[in-house]
């Protein structure tokens, strides 16, 4: 008799994590939610205003690695063109670093960001990524950023 093979420990780490009660909770509050999960890619949208703005995430790596976020465009399943980032607020989706650097937010729980400010780990102990941290603290990280923003119309 042979056993099931085990499943990839980052694609388990991932699965768990995404359907874990807080990201449900944060789904139900209207605040953010991943809709799609085909490892290592999981989409989803975050609130911002009155509207949702879409992300796709690479977990490749998960939870040792950040993901790697950036704005999608959940109808067309492509990249969302830089005019309908958010706007106002804290500049999260910059538009003179993100193009760049794969669209990535500027945050310090971003992998790319990270990787481009390796300075942040020290300087912004307990907002900068570490591998006890899942996609729920990551989400979080990036609804509160965007909290005073809004999408063009």
């Amino acid at each position: 008799m042979s056993l099931p093979t085990a499943a990839d420990p980052v694609e388990a780490a991932a699965t768990a994590d995404l359907a874990h009660a807080r990201m449900r909770a944060a789904a139900d509050e209207g605040r953010f939610a991943i809709v799609v999960f085909q490892h290592p890619v999981a989409l989803g949208w975050v609130a911002v205003g009155e509207g949702r703005l879409g992300l796709r995430l690479d977990l490749n790596g998960y939870p040792g690695a950040a993901p790697a976020g950036q704005p999608w465009d959940l109808d067309r399943g492509s990249t969302l063109e830089a005019a309908r980032w958010p706007v106002g607020g804290r500049p999260v989706f910059r538009r003179d670093w993100s193009p760049s650097n794969g669209n990535a937010p500027y945050l310090a729980v971003d992998r790319i960001a990270l990787a481009t400010h390796p300075n942040w780990r020290a300087e912004l102990p307990g907002r900068a990524w570490t591998p006890t941290m899942n996609v729920y603290d990551y989400l979080s990280a990036l609804h509160e950023a965007l909290g005073l923003s809004r999408l063009p119309d």
